[in-house]
This record gives structure tokens, C-alpha cells and sequence, in this order.
């Protein structure tokens, strides 16, 4: 079964949804077992359609042991943030409650849950939910005429530093965006002076970054921080 990605700005299902909901389900356990795990069973058509990673995981011609038995575990993942990966391929999209998500998401905030959730469709490759993701993340940061709707943090920075590559998109429109928008206090908390020396210091190419761009004070529009699609995975 090929898995086909097409660029889709306005989300939403599949013509053929109906379809992939038919067929075996394949069992999800994720977290570890015995603490907070949860399970899902799910058509493996839909996994398939949306995870490059399932439709490796669960195709019997590989002769993996997750086809075989029908499960997948997935014991390194939060079980929060796989929920909304479930949500989009049965919705076609995701939702935040920004002032509920420190009850509901293990404390993320919600930079750091849209962040997360990038990050988990980056592991089960489902460019689709990274767009979403990241479109959440850019509209949320970037400012307009009424400001930015979040403040751009050091430990939002640092979480996504931690846990992907330098060549992660995410991590480069983070970096992006702090160079960016450096002086700008609508955008930028500067309330965090010692966090923000010590990401500095823990991270040389990124400090590096931003010592160059304060060489140059007067920024343009778009000299750092790229038009939205630039930050896209598979597109």
C-alpha cells in the first residue's frame, strides 16, 4: 500500500475516509507499560494513510513482529500527544485549548504541545500533521498588526533544541524566529535574561547566529525568519 502525501492547506478528510476505516485494526500501546499507557485500536488503512512509519511497522511482507501480532508499541511516546495525533486522522485536524493544556498535556504549555506534537509526526513521518503543527506554531509566534499571541521563551526554544536535530525544520524556524524578532519585546521575553545567555552558551551555532545578526542591527522584514512554507516537511 503506497502512502501518498498531497499538499492540502485546508485539512479537513479524504474523499476515500470511509474506505479506510474498513479492514484489520492494528492494536497501539504507547508509553510504558505498568505507569500511564494507553492503547488504541485502530483501522490500519488510516494509520497507513497518514504514518509512512506504520505502513512500515504493519506491512506482513517485511515480517516484522508488530504485523504479525497486530500491535505496535511505542513505549517512548506520551500518550497526550499520540491523542492528537488520533484526532487528526479521524477529524483532519487537531485542537489546543491553550487554557486547559497545563491540566491536560503533563504540564506543556502550549508552544511546547505543538511543538511536541511536530515532533511525534516527524518520528512516524506524517508530513500532514507536521504542517499543521507548524502553521499553529508560526501564526501563534509571528506578530501582526495586534501583536504575537505568545511570547517566545528560552525553555520553548531549549525544549525543541533538546530533542530534535540542527536540521530539524522546527529547530531552524525557532532559531529563525529568535534571531528574527531578537529586539522586539511583542515577540521576544526578555524577562528570562539568565535562560536565555545559558541557551546561548549551550548552543555555539545558534549563538553564533545571533551574535551575527546583532552586527547588524537594522533587520529587514524576512532577512531571518522565511515565509511559512519554507519550514514545510515534504512539500
Amino acid at each position: 500500500m503506497d502512502v501518498h502525501f498531497p499538499f492540502n492547506e485546508s485539512g479537513g478528510l479524504p474523499e476515500d475516509f470511509n474506505k479506510l476505516l474498513t479492514g484489520p485494526t492494528i492494536k497501539v500501546v504507547v508509553g510504558r507499560s505498568g505507569e500511564d499507557d494507553a492503547t488504541w485500536g485502530i483501522p490500519r488503512k488510516l494509520l497507513c494513510n497518514h504514518s509512512k512509519f506504520f505502513q512500515k511497522a504493519t506491512d506482513p511482507s517485511h515480517g516484522f513482529k508488530e504485523a504479525l501480532e497486530g500491535m505496535v508499541l511505542l513505549p517512548e511516546e506520551d500518550p497526550e500527544v499520540f491523542a492528537h495525533f488520533v484526532s487528526f486522522i479521524y477529524t483532519g485536524g487537531y485542537y489546543i485549548d491553550d487554557d486547559a493544556i497545563a491540566i491536560s498535556m503533563n504540564n506543556y504549555d502550549a508552544p511546547n504541545a505543538h511543538a511536541a506534537i511536530w515532533m511525534l509526526a516527524d518520528k512516524l513521518f506524517s508530513p500532514r500533521l507536521q504542517y499543521q503543527a507548524m502553521k499553529k506554531l508560526y501564526e501563534n509566534y509571528i506578530p501582526t498588526n495586534q501583536g504575537s499571541i505568545w511570547y517566545l521563551l528560552p525553555h520553548a526554544v531549549s525544549f525543541v533544541f533538546r530533542n530534535v536535530p540542527e536540521s530539524s525544520k522546527l529547530r531552524l524556524f525557532m532559531e529563525d524566529t529568535v534571531v528574527q524578532y531578537w529586539d522586539n519585546r511583542d515577540v521576544v521575553d526578555m524577562n528570562w535574561r539568565d535562560e536565555w545567555i545559558k541557551l546561548c552558551l549551550d548552543n555555539p551555532d545558534f549563538n553564533k547566529k545571533l551574535l551575527l545578526r546583532l552586527s547588524y542591527p537594522a533587520v529587514q522584514d524576512g532577512q531571518y525568519l522565511k515565509p511559512m512554507k519554507h519550514y514545510f516537511v515534504g512539500f
